[in-house]
């Protein structure tokens, strides 16, 4: 029949594309009839259909209701729809012919079938649906009758999906403009909904307003922690990221810009912009709160084309020692510190080419640069490092820029445009009012600006003061400019001080108690009445509008942070009044919460949230480090932390859990924390270390948490293993099977039995199957899938090295998805066996595939124990597949890495393949040195990797390696 029926917007009815006259509808009874009938598909009775058109029918509504119809359908008429065409008589009251369309009915199958093509890649037909699809107007505007919320629910649901499509199908095709229309619309349904913001980001990014995509975040993140107290999620932060590396020249990260004005110091920045066009180190040199750290990430921003390997900002002034500098720098450029953070940052800035990197507040930390700047500049020859710091630094070839507080010139039209009163104006501006100097204020502001001494801090101070007092009464609370512009800085703190409310006053001591800076979230913590989120953030905003807080918008969450003088007042008040125990003990229970009970769970669901209070936990263990916070809470953090610092920092790990052992003597917590401690050296490579720690956590902790007993002397025989200590090794590992067998802990049971299976299998001994096997069951039966699939990896490695292939095809199979999954220790283990193995049969471009895979995982991940196996690997590959110039890199790496391991056996497999190269002198020389290495643990080679052995002399192992390389650089060249 053609019928369609509009009721959204104006109520129409066409039929085969005629349309009803102008003001056939205009009868309130017979539109209201007319939507109720076409939203009910199944017909209405009589009564229901009367409380749609009467809230309470009259007595007389049954012969009204008739009457209603029969006007309705003369209405219809002119179109050829009256009589019973198209509102039909039912038994049980009234209905529409059930083949007319109705426009939300509609809209919902279009949502579907949009839906569909977008997914399925056809973006241009989803977003021509979705358009046109799309509902414009109310429903029945002016009715209020209960029946029409339900529809007006299902109107507004289909309009937003159909928003949702128009602006993802825009962004696919690169329709900016039409994706922000979609997505502002959505928001102003929905201010709080993080899809359409995302879309709006990425829209405004796409159409070249990445300014406006910057604003639209920090507004809707102002949004959310004034509402609800909360952040933005993951996948908006991610979103706001995507959008600042869209626009960054070179990479890297700096923080935004200062959203308020710059004022002078033109000389200083066309300074470093000429120092920066070479490689070299620059220092900015000045007083506290004279404006170093605003000039460099000034200098940095413009500096954009002259270092196009990238730019990174590190924090310095925070770091609680010297010691932490390399792991800051590691951080700040991305690298996954390791063991070696100086390492870990040099192997991302060595290939950069001409990169900067900012060092801001270095005055504390000097012992700790010289090594790192220096491991840098050696590294990349084209680096340009810019730092600030009160003093001079003294390091080689330093370029110094001096920076002194702003001048104040003699003439009254010269200080009208000087910087100082400049930026006392725009600040004064951001509060909504003007800096008059006319006759009767410019004395008392050049005044001011003197006793300022031309200090930036006391400026933006005195500006904040400005805003509800006037200049003159300023001055009246200042000391003299003789006192210096640190009295200054003092004393309008003070005045600043005694104007918070009591909410405001604690807030802001309490942040004399912190380290660095806080997101919302840690913030709340310094609290300790409980105060919601969004009343925090508001009080952090008031403080902020006083000058006494500062705010960093550059990242997915805001950062809060004082600065260095303003927290040194902080910190007094704080000690004058409560003290800061309860500030830190607040800040350690909010920690703790981010951590789960159990200290054995990966890191992988609470990594981005500690990482993310990374200053928060500094601050709380360096106060139990010095004793202004029990001891006691630091070390059960420290040790709660244990299998974070393996993947996000083992320096920093092994730095607190040695300052807060020095010291800790009988305290409870002292034990597990020297576990911890044992166990972070164990993946540092440094034996010596661990084998000491973990001996006396095991002892400690038997018959006290006999679990974690048992897994440090799992670790113990492993280091007694490495030293060729087989015999020490077996006893621990079996002490370890007792104690595991006496807990109910499944996983740690099958710990305990791999171990032995390991310490077998190195000796080519087949009853590590056994064990194996044992360790398996278990897991199928009681333990989780990440055990089972890092236990089948080691199991994989144990089949393939006592030469039971069989044993090795079919767990190498169970453990297959490891291998999809991202990059941990396990895949590397899992990758090496299963590419010996596939070596072994034959399957050369399968195990080359593997085994550059493992390769790849163990660099990552700094796994450095695997690594010589895997190169050697690699390299047993290329010769079998008759291509020795590819085998030289390899077992050069091979050597390499073997050379940096602290005990000496996984050389051996270097040299075994290196003697592959070499002629038979030579390769005798290097086999009967590798045979040596090997029977002093009793440690055959792998079954299919065994090397038939050549006449010849051993020599030290160093010299062996060392002719080894000799020979293959020949060879090469």
């Amino acid at each position: 029949m053609g019928v369609r029926i509009s009721t959204v917007g104006a109520v129409t009815v066409q039929r085969d594309g005629r349309s009803l006259p102008a003001g056939a509808l205009d009868a309130r009874r017979s539109r209201v009839v007319l939507v109720a009938l076409a939203l009910s598909p199944a017909g209405l009775g009589s009564r229901a259909l009367a409380e749609r058109v009467w809230d309470a029918p009259p007595s007389t509504w049954s012969a009204a209701l008739r009457g209603t119809i029969l006007a309705l359908r003369s209405a219809l008429d002119p179109i050829g729809l009256g009589g019973q065409e198209l509102v039909r008589t039912t038994d049980q009251g009234w209905a529409l012919a059930p083949d007319a369309a109705v426009d939300l009915l509609e809209a919902r199958a279009a949502a579907d079938r949009a839906e569909t093509e977008l997914a399925a890649g056809r973006a241009e037909t989803a977003l021509e649906l979705a358009t046109a699809a799309r509902p414009r107007g109310d429903l029945l505007p002016g009715e209020d009758g209960e029946w029409l919320d339900e529809p007006r629910a299902q109107l507004a649901a289909v309009t937003e999906r159909l928003l949702a499509i128009e602006g993802d199908a825009a962004l696919e095709l690169g329709r900016g403009p039409a994706a922000a229309a979609a997505a502002r619309e959505l928001l102003e349904r929905n201010p709080l909904d993080e899809r359409p913001q995302r879309t709006l980001m990425r829209a405004l990014a796409l159409s070249g307003d990445r300014a406006g995509a910057i604003h639209a975040f920090e507004e809707f993140r102002t949004v959310l922690a004034e509402q609800l107290g909360v952040d933005p999620g993951p996948a908006t932060a991610a979103a706001y990221l995507e959008v600042l590396r869209s626009g960054a020249s070179g990479g890297g990260t700096l923080p935004a810009p200062p959203r308020n004005g710059f004022y002078g110091r033109q000389d200083e920045l066309a300074r470093i912009a000429a120092g920066l066009a070479a490689p070299g180190f620059i220092v900015v040199l000045g007083l506290g709160g004279v404006g170093k750290s605003r000039l460099v990430l000034r200098a940095a921003h413009a500096a954009a084309d002259a270092v196009p390997g990238g730019r990174y900002w590190v924090s310095l002034g925070d770091l609680p020692s010297a010691d932490l500098v390399a792991v800051a720098v590691a951080r700040a450029v991305g690298a996954d510190e390791g063991p070696d953070p100086i390492g870990a940052a040099t192997a991302v800035l060595a290939p950069a080419g001409a990169a900067l990197l900012v060092l801001d507040g270095c005055e504390n930390v000097v012992d700790g640069l010289a090594e790192t700047v220096a491991a840098l500049a050696e590294a990349n020859p084209e680096l340009r490092v810019l730092a600030t710091s009160r003093r001079p630094l003294d390091l080689p070839a330093e370029r110094k820029v001096e920076l002194a507080p702003f001048e104040l010139p003699a003439g009254d039209a010269a200080f009208a445009r000087s910087a100082a009163v400049q930026l006392l104006a725009d600040r004064l501006a951001a509060r909504g009012q003007a800096l008059a100097l006319d006759t009767r204020n410019a004395a008392a502001v050049r005044a001011l600006c003197e006793r300022c001494g031309g200090v930036a801090l006391a400026l933006e101070l005195a500006a904040a003061q400005l805003g509800s007092m006037a200049v003159a009464d300023l001055l009246d609370g200042l000391p003299t400019v003789s006192r210096g512009a640190e009295d200054v800085v003092h004393s309008l703190l003070a005045q600043s001080y005694q104007s918070l409310d009591e909410r405001e006053s604690a807030l802001f001591r309490a942040w004399g108690a912190v380290d660095g800076s806080l997101s919302l979230g840690m913030a709340t913590a310094l609290v300790a009445d409980g105060t919601a989120p969004g009343r925090v953030a508001r009080l952090l905003a008031e403080l902020a509008d006083g000058g006494l807080l500062g705010v960093d918008r550059s990242g997915p969450r805001w950062r809060y942070r004082q600065d260095d003088q303003v927290r040194a007042f902080a910190r007094e008040r704080l000690d004058e009044t409560e003290g800061p125990g309860d500030v830190l003990a607040g800040l350690a229970r909010a920690v703790r919460a981010l951590l789960p009970e159990d200290a054995r769970t990966p890191p992988g669901g609470f990594r981005e949230s500690v990482t993310d209070a990374s200053d928060a936990l500094r601050t709380v263990l360096e106060a139990a480090a010095s004793g202004r916070l029990d001891r006691s809470v630091g070390l059960e953090l420290a040790f709660r932390l244990h299998r974070y610092w393996t993947v996000v920092g083992l320096a920093e790990g092994r730095y607190w859990l040695a300052r807060l052992l020095d010291g800790a003597g009988d305290d409870r917590w002292a034990p597990l924390a020297t576990f911890a401690a044992g166990y972070l050296a164990y993946w540092a490579g440094d034996t010596a270390a661990a084998g000491d720690l973990l001996e006396t956590a095991a002892e400690r902790l038997r018959g006290v948490e006999d679990s974690f007993a048992a897994r440090a002397l799992v670790f113990a025989a492993g280091i007694a293993d490495d030293e060729d200590r087989p015999q020490a090794a077996l006893r621990d590992i079996r002490a370890a099977i007792e104690l595991a067998d006496t807990t109910d802990d499944a996983n740690l049971q099958v710990t305990a039995a791999m171990g032995v299976a390991s310490i077998l299998a190195e000796r080519g001994d087949a009853d590590a199957i056994g064990f194996t096997d044992r360790a398996l069951t278990i897991c199928r039966e009681k333990a989780s899938r990440d055990q089972l699939l890092a236990t089948l990896a080691t199991a994989s490695m144990i089949a393939w090295q006592v030469g039971d292939l069989d044993a090795a095809r079919r767990w190498i199979a169970e453990g297959e998805p490891l291998l999809r999954e991202e990059a941990r220790i396990a895949r590397v283990v899992l990758a090496v066996a299963a590419a010996g193995v596939a070596m072994a049969e034959a399957r050369l471009e399968q195990a080359a595939r593997l085994v550059e895979r493992a390769v790849a995982d163990g660099e990552e991940l700094g796994v450095e124990r695997e690594l010589p196996l895997a190169h050697a690997l690699r390299a047993r590959i290329a010769l079998v597949r008759g291509r020795p110039a590819d085998a030289v890199a390899p077992t050069l790496a091979a050597l390499d890495t073997a050379d940096r391991l602290a005990y000496r056996y996984p050389l051996a497999i270097g040299l075994e393949t290196a003697a592959l190269q070499c002629d038979d002198e030579t390769a005798g020389i290097l086999l009967a040195t590798a045979a040596v290495i090997r029977a002093e643990g009793d440690r055959p080679a792998p079954h299919s990797l065994a090397v038939p052995a050549v006449l010849g002399e051993a020599i030290d192992p160093a010299a062996a390696a060392d002719l080894a390389r000799s020979v293959l650089t020949r060879v090469t060249r």
